[in-house]
Formats: C-alpha cells, sequence, structure tokens
C-alpha cells in the first residue's frame, strides 16, 4: 500500500477514532473516581489536580495522531506513491507501541487516584488501575459481542475487530458506544452524585453481588460462546446469553441503583423531619407551660400585691422582702433558662442541654441574637441540632465525667452571624480525622453503618452554603471547635 492509497482509505477517520479512544479513556479515568468517591465512601475530593492527568492522556492521543498524519504527509509530498515502510504496518513493532502506551496510560490513571484521595493513596492507585483495565475488557467484551449478537455473523465481527491491519466498521462501533456510555456515566455522577453531595455508600454486600454479575457475564461470553466447534451453536448461545443479560442490565442495574438512591435519600430526609419535629414539638410544649405558668401567675397577682401591702402596713418589712425575693425566684422560673433570640434555636439548646445534663456534660452557653437568625427554622434545626449531636457525642466517649463539656458562643455582628461551638474530645483509631471533618465531599463517620449514617455534616454544609455561609472545624489536643459565620 501507498502512502496516497492510506490516506484516501478512510484515513480520516481513523485519526478521528483513534483521538476519540484517547478521550473516552480519560473520561473512564474521572469516572472510576467519582465512582469510588459517591458509592464506595473513599475519603477524596475532585479539584484540578484530579483532571490534569486524564488530560495528558487527551494531548498524548493528540500528539500520536497528529504525529500520524504529519508522517504520512511527510511522505505523501516527499515521495508521493512510494510504499509504506514495512515496521509501520508490522504487527510485532505496533504491539511493542501499543504496550509502551498503555504501560503510560496506567501511570496516569494512577496519579489521577493518587492526587484525588486522602488516604491509603498508593493502594487507591492500584486499585484503580484495576478498575479501568476490568472497565475497558468488561465493555469491550459487552459491545463487541452484543453486536455480534445483533449482526448474526460473530466469526467475522469478532474476526474484523481483532484485527490490526485498518480500522473496521466494528471498532468504530464500539468507540461510539463506548464514548456514548462514558460520557453519559461521567454527566450523572458529576451533575446529579457529586455536585449535588448525593453520595450513596454500597456495602459489601451489594459490591459483592456487582463483582459476582461482572463474572457471571465474562464467564457467559468468553467461556459458554466460545466453547463448541460449530459455529451455529456459538451464535444460538450468544443469542440466549445477550438475549437474557442485555434485558437483565437493561432494567435490573438501574432500578437497583434507584432503589439505593431513593433509600439514601428517604432516610436523609426522615431524619431531616424527625429531629425538626421533635424541636418543634418541644417548643410548643414549652410554650404552653409558660403561658399556663403566666395564667397562674396573673390570677394570682392581685392576691400577692394585697398580701405585700398588708405586710407593709403592718411593718413587717423583711417578711415582705422575703416575700418579694420568693416571688422574683418564680418569675425567673417562668423565663426559659436559655435566652439566644432565635425562637428555634431556643427549643434545640434547651432539648440538648436537657440531654448534656442526663449524661453529665457541662454546658455553658452565652451571646444574644437579637431578633432571630433570619433562617427557615428547618435550616436552623439542620446546623446547631446536628452540631450539638455531634459534641454530646463526642463527649458520650469520655469516660471520665468531669472532662465531658460543650461551650456554644453566639454573635451577631453588623455583618455575620457568629456561632462557635466546642467540646472535648477523645481521639482515637476508629475515630474519624475532626481537624478537616467538613473539608471535602465525602461522608465522614465512625459508626459501622455507613449507609445510614455521616449525613449529619453533609447536611450542615448544605444548609450554611444555602446563606452563603462559611463552615470551619479544627482539633487541637482535647479540644474540637466549629466555627460558622452566616452573612446577615
Amino acid at each position: 500500500m501507498t502512502y496516497s492509497e492510506f490516506l484516501s482509505n478512510g484515513y480520516w477517520n481513523q485519526l478521528f477514532f483513534s483521538f476519540l479512544s484517547y478521550v473516552c479513556e480519560a473520561i473512564t479515568m474521572l469516572n472510576i473516581v467519582f465512582v469510588a468517591i459517591c458509592f464506595l465512601g473513599f475519603e477524596g475530593k475532585i479539584s484540578k489536580k484530579t483532571f490534569i492527568f486524564p488530560f495528558i492522556n487527551v494531548v498524548i492521543g493528540a500528539v500520536m495522531v497528529g504525529y500520524s498524519l504529519l508522517s504520512a504527509l511527510f511522505y505523501l509530498k516527499y515521495y508521493g506513491d512510494t510504499m509504506i515502510p514495512p515496521e509501520v504496518t508490522d504487527n510485532t513493532f505496533q504491539r511493542i507501541f501499543v504496550n509502551v502506551i498503555r504501560v503510560i496510560i496506567f501511570l496516569l490513571m494512577f496519579f489521577t487516584a493518587f492526587v484525588t484521595f486522602k488516604k491509603h493513596r498508593i493502594l487507591r492507585g492500584l486499585e484503580s488501575i484495576i478498575a479501568l483495565v476490568a472497565i475497558e475488557s468488561y465493555m469491550e467484551l459487552l459491545i463487541v459481542n452484543s453486536i455480534s449478537y445483533i449482526s448474526g455473523d460473530f466469526e467475522k465481527v469478532f474476526g474484523d475487530y481483532t484485527s490490526l491491519n485498518g480500522q473496521p466498521s466494528i471498532t468504530k462501533v464500539y468507540e461510539v458506544l463506548n464514548s456514548l456510555f462514558q460520557v453519559t456515566l461521567f454527566l450523572i455522577l458529576y451533575f446529579v452524585l457529586y455536585k449535588k453531595q448525593r453520595f450513596i455508600y454500597v456495602g459489601w454486600g451489594y459490591r459483592l453481588l456487582f463483582i459476582l454479575w461482572i463474572a457471571f457475564n465474562l464467564f457467559s461470553i468468553i467461556y459458554i460462546t466460545y466453547d463448541s466447534d460449530e459455529l451455529v451453536v456459538s451464535i444460538n448461545r450468544l443469542e440466549t446469553i445477550h438475549g437474557i443479560s442485555m434485558l437483565v442490565m437493561s432494567v435490573g442495574l438501574p432500578a437497583l441503583i434507584a432503589i439505593l438512591i431513593a433509600r439514601k435519600r428517604a432516610v436523609e430526609k426522615t431524619k431531616i423531619q424527625e429531629g425538626y419535629i421533635a424541636s418543634e414539638l418541644e417548643y410548643i410544649n414549652q410554650y404552653k407551660k409558660s403561658q399556663e405558668e403566666t395564667r397562674a401567675f396573673r390570677h394570682d397577682i392581685a392576691n400577692n400585691l394585697s398580701l405585700l401591702a398588708a405586710m407593709m402596713e403592718e411593718g413587717k418589712s423583711d417578711e415582705a422582702k422575703d416575700y418579694v425575693n420568693e416571688l422574683r425566684g418564680e418569675l425567673r422560673g417562668m423565663s426559659p433558662k436559655y435566652a439566644t433570640g432565635d425562637e428555634m434555636l431556643d427549643c434545640i439548646v434547651g432539648m440538648k442541654a436537657s440531654k448534656m445534663e442526663e449524661d453529665g456534660i457541662k454546658f455553658n452557653y452565652d451571646g444574644l441574637i437579637d431578633g432571630g437568625l433570619g433562617m427557615k427554622p428547618v435550616d436552623v434545626c439542620n446546623i446547631f441540632a446536628n452540631a450539638l449531636d455531634n459534641a454530646i457525642e463526642a463527649c458520650e466517649r469520655i469516660s471520665d465525667k468531669d472532662n465531658r463539656w460543650i461551650d456554644l458562643k453566639v454573635k451577631k455582628t453588623d455583618q455575620f452571624f457568629s456561632i462557635k461551638l466546642s467540646n472535648s474530645i477523645i481521639q482515637d483509631k476508629k475515630s474519624v480525622s475532626l481537624d478537616n471533618l467538613f473539608d471535602g465531599s465525602s461522608r465522614k463517620t465512625s459508626k459501622k453503618d455507613k449507609n445510614l449514617h455521616g449525613f449529619g455534616t453533609q447536611n450542615m454544609k448544605h444548609a450554611i452554603e444555602k446563606y452563603d455561609g462559611m463552615l470551619k472545624s479544627e482539633a487541637e489536643e482535647d479540644t474540637f471547635t466549629l466555627s460558622i459565620m452566616i452573612p446577615r
């Protein structure tokens, strides 16, 4: 074949699909880290560094395509219809070159995971390489064999795909379908899950089922389909397998994901509503109690004043003074113990303070927010109920009750509401990292059932972000401090 024949023989399509394969692989790299964060509970944060190495993969693809094009144009210009050198089409040379590129891609995948995850980075990098190989192999077998099933000519289709001579149409179809799948998955993972912080912790039971599902499909495709000397039997088996597996995959897998998402959102929403309703009920009960006490006091005020007047007329000033002090004590008892300036916050603080008293936790409150926080009650509940619950839980881990304490300070400035919550802690191996509890996007919890816990910190963060607020947490020795700034 000459270079002129090479360029006119679908060469431009070949360049496009070669570049598309590199782009698709870069998106697959990103999907792997998204899945690890959104579904596997790995601690990580998608940043600009995460996109660097997949972008390098795309650049490599562009360089390879550009080099191939320039080489062909160079030979065509200076040598005309000269035959293509044997080393260019030599299969051994191509295999070596492809293996070198694969090693580079594996390194790029490793470093993508390394800069994204915060713990066990080397292990995460190696796991990501295995995931990349598994995903690409699975997609390749699934798509190519599905096309073989649809076309009805398995031997020709698979033979064309595995051929290194040229770029048959089956390869183009595979690249298009795989790219569509990876792009769709990327859009779902980023815009529906990651960006909206809708993470779903998939436990090992579900992971095992998914691995078994993949293994079943690979076994079906590789062993059952090819274990026959008769092409007709192979095609019949292929039709049966893909007729069932494609149906299950198209219906069962999305349904499973939908169930997981619904379960997670339902549990999260229920916890929010339960906390909010409990706070509202507590507030109503406190209000009813204070109203009853006020009505009783007003009913008796005339009698009390008459009694005081009689004491003064009889010269019983000391008794009158004692009686006044007694009345003042009753008035103080009728007043709320913690007056923050915000009705919902009063209710939450009062309710959590009772819990602290039961657990032997010293509680100190200071500050006044005159006029209230100006936030929706459910958001106030999300922020303060979760924050105080976390503080109480941290104190409960301390065996020495003398070292259990919580300190809440609120302040209103010209531009901000400032909230500072401090509590005593004891850090151990089972505790999550407290100095960056709200850093990044992954759920952090020390509880065993991660699918049902770890949403409190996320809910707090979301509620604060609704008001363009700022959140910071830090741990120093035996003290954890949570600072919140919310614009007025």
